[in-house]
């Protein structure tokens, strides 16, 4: 994953909530899979930005290009301004 430029959690980490429900569940069940997550600094707010990095880090993942991200750049860029971050 580091070859690939992606950064992760450097030691275990809480998840908690549904997605840690779901993590739960699959180890439970033998069930192989991953969990990706993106940095929400407030989660209050739509969180554009995270999006954006899941999906980059998916395409870099599988070598392939999944859609055109630039309409959640406008949004992401919408949600600075109105919240100034």
């Amino acid at each position: 994953m580091q070859g690939l430029g992606i950064d992760m959690t450097p030691q275990r980490s809480l998840i908690t909530g549904f997605n840690g429900l779901i993590l739960g569940f699959a180890k439970q069940n033998s069930i192989q899979g991953i969990g990706m997550y993106g940095e929400l600094n407030h989660p209050e707010i739509p969180q554009y930005r995270a999006a954006i990095s899941i999906i980059k880090t998916i395409e870099k993942l599988t070598f392939r290009k999944l859609g055109d991200t630039s309409r959640l750049e406008v949004m992401a860029q919408e949600i600075e301004r109105e919240f100034g971050h």
